[in-house]
């Protein structure tokens, strides 16, 4: 597993400070005003920017900055919104929820004011408009310090206009709200404008493969403000002073809808989108708050805090008794860390994943209820493995699922999971301890997403990539074929460490019979299946073996015999149908598939036709497809190998990639003619 750690090389590709740029002076117009919709608009039936869009967003422009009329640096963020619904599977378009933030008090909490949603229809020749209810806004709770403001349009139909309007007051955070040009939908006109004030400093992250116009203005604002002084809680005082005010401009144009395609971490990950993270204040006083920090100083946040680190620091007495009695006899470390892995995986259960922090109130309460969320329960594994004498630390990561981490900032709300790295000398392992069925020294797949970092009081840079994963799957089918055309034989398939982690997860919800009942479908859809047994099913640590006996007919004429020899294996469909895609391929692992088919044949019958051996590689030593075949009077033997030795692959290179698949698809389809015997 210490292969997966590897030194930091360099920066996140996506993330950069926002540069210079020229004044706009030939400022475009929003084309669309709130409630200015005619029966003209109704008109277009298609649109040229996606034919086959189900709603087009006409427009979405956000306006962020800042107001002192509290007293307080407040911050408004503006949003309005055109949407036109051209078909039912289209309908989601009209939900909205906007995501607020709970402060010190009520009063303190984010604040949803001016909401104004109407549908619009064009009924005999007349715009007919339905407004928004406010008893329709429903507020739902997310965390403690989250919660949402939710709400659906209404009287929505095939071809209705929608618009919606609304303010965001903050009071709590400067933060600026992120934004996206991009989503399931195309946005023919997508703008979103900040004002920055010279007393925040902000770093600007951008990700996405399209253009986006920028522009900026500098102007004059007088703001009065209540600050501390000393940059610290206590003594405030009021300043009325005038700041330079900055005025970014992004817009764009026709922005193409981005659908998830298959192999995708998370379509978050890909979007055009903008977002702004506060790096500094600089007080009128003349002190700087920093306010992104270092990595040093978020380890020291949750190194101290209750929900996280603070009970690791402790001598948790508590713990001696279990620690002693379970790793009694154990003459190496890690035979010490597979005992205690396996007691919290065996007698503790699992609330909640992918949290950051524990909801629990510190590990002896997790420790005494038997249970707590994945951090709670690897937390509690980091204070057993130190107690035993072992160095043991938590790292935090984002699963692939929530998407990517920026490895130059210590940005802790990108991160949703926690896992152990422990240490012995020079061996290292890393757990989950969260996941029954995973086996010691293996972390589940949606960890492996890049940038981590383990929490020492330096943070190192911790790289979990799928690249240093290969999964072997190898499938052996010995069969029969009988004078009258029946197959027989034995299927023995042992799939490499996460697909037999899958067939436990199945077999331990579904049970035995369901699972190779979807098995025998799988392979053959008439076949009848026999004598089914599953080898090493309780040895998590290494792969299952799986193995059937089958009966089939196979398809004819009277003189001929038509065999598809890979049966299940086969890749039916090429996964990349799409033409173009303008965001990586995300394999979870390197791909590795090792097909054996020996077909013993009878007297009665000769192979008339048979498919030709292929070799192909993708790029030379990227990847290759062997297809390899040979008979003789008494057999048919076939090998086929799917070999890919990157995981990730880049959307220059998709073309290739969908070119290598799609010989796979066609291939792997040919058929073994046999022919009966005058």
């Amino acid at each position: 597993m210490n292969r997966t750690f590897k030194a930091l090389l360099g920066l996140c590709a996506t993330l950069f400070v926002v540069p210079v740029l020229a004044q706009d002076k030939n400022k475009e117009k929003i084309p669309y005003r709130f409630g200015k919709v005619t029966a003209q608009d109704f008109a277009p039936k298609v649109y040229s920017i996606d034919s086959a869009a189900h709603a087009v967003i006409l427009c979405d422009v956000g306006n962020a900055g800042y107001n002192s009329s509290s007293g307080s640096m407040e911050m408004v963020f503006h949003r309005y919104t055109r949407v036109r619904i051209l078909h039912k599977a289209g309908y989601d378009a009209a939900d909205f929820s906007v995501r607020m933030r709970k402060g010190a008090s009520a009063a303190d909490d984010d604040r949803l004011t001016d909401l104004k949603a109407v549908t619009y229809n064009l009924e005999n020749g007349q715009v007919v408009e339905t407004k928004l209810d406010s008893k329709s806004v429903f507020t739902t709770k997310v965390t403690d310090h989250i919660f949402d403001e939710s709400f659906t349009l209404p009287n929505v139909k095939e071809g209705s206009i929608i618009e919606v309007s609304y303010d965001l007051h903050r009071f709590t955070s400067y933060a600026l709200p992120s934004w996206r040009f991009q989503g399931k939908y195309p946005r023919e006109w997508c703008e979103y404008d900040v004002s920055i004030p010279e007393l925040f400093n902000f770093v600007f992250m951008r990700q996405g493969y399209y253009p986006v116009t920028e522009s900026k203005e500098t102007r004059l604002e007088r703001f009065h403000i209540r600050y501390e002084p000393d940059g610290a809680t206590g003594r405030s005082e009021s300043s009325d002073l005038e700041q330079n005010v900055t005025d970014y401009r992004f817009v764009s144009h026709n922005m193409p809808a981005l659908h998830e395609e298959p192999f995708t971490t998370t379509i978050r990950n890909h979007e055009q989108a903008i977002t702004f993270q506060l790096a500094s204040i600089r007080w009128p006083s003349g002190v700087t708050k920093n306010v992104l920090g270092s990595w040093s100083q978020l380890a020291q946040s949750l190194l101290e805090d209750e929900n996280f680190g603070a009970s690791l620091s402790k001598n948790n007495g508590y713990l001696a008794d279990v620690v002693k009695q379970v790793t009694a006899g154990a003459q190496t470390g890690e035979e010490k860390a597979r005992r205690l892995y396996a007691y919290i995986q065996h007698n503790y259960s699992c609330t909640e994943a992918e949290r950051l922090y524990m909801d629990e109130d510190g590990l002896k309460a997790v420790f005494n209820n038997k249970k707590g969320n994945s951090t709670a329960l690897n937390l509690l594994l980091v204070a057993m493995l130190r107690r035993a004498g072992l160095q043991a630390w938590p790292i935090i990561l984002s699963t692939r699922d929530n998407g990517t981490t920026p490895a130059m900032y210590p940005l802790a709300d990108r991160y949703n999971y926690v896992v152990v790295y422990a240490q012995d000398g020079d061996q290292a392992f890393s757990m989950d301890a969260s996941r029954p069925l995973l086996g010691f020294n293996h972390l589940p797949l949606e960890c492996y997403n890049g940038h981590a970092r383990m929490v020492t009081p330096d943070m190192p840079a911790v790289f979990l990539e799928a690249d240093s994963l290969q999964e072997l799957d190898r499938t052996t089918v010995m069969a029969t074929l009988d004078s009258t055309g029946n197959l027989t034989g034995n299927v023995q398939s042992q799939p490499g460490y996460y697909g037999s982690y899958k067939i436990r997860r199945d077999i331990h919800d579904k049970g035995n019979a369901s699972f190779f009942k979807e098995t025998g479908k799988s392979f053959y859809n008439d076949a009848l299946i026999s004598n089914e047994q599953v080898s090493d099913l309780d040895s998590l640590d290494v792969p299952l073996m799986t193995s059937f006996d089958f009966k089939v007919n196979s398809t004819g004429d009277e003189d001929h015999l038509y065999l598809t020899p890979l049966f299940g294996a086969a890749t039916r469909e090429n996964p990349f149908a799409a033409v173009e895609r303008r965001y990586p391929v995300e394999f979870p692992y390197m791909m590795w598939e090792m097909y054996t088919l020996n077909l013993a044949l009878p007297p009665n019958y000769e192979v008339e036709e048979l498919p030709k051996p292929a070799v192909v590689k993708l790029n030379e030593v990227d990847g290759v497809f062997q297809y390899l075949v040979q008979a003789s009077a008494e057999n048919v033997q076939l090998r086929v190998v799917v070999h890919l030795t990157r995981a990730n692959f880049q959307p220059e290179e998709y073309n290739d990639l969908r070119a290598f698949f799609d010989y796979i698809v066609k291939k792997e389809a040919e058929q073994i003619v046999l022919k009966k015997k005058a």
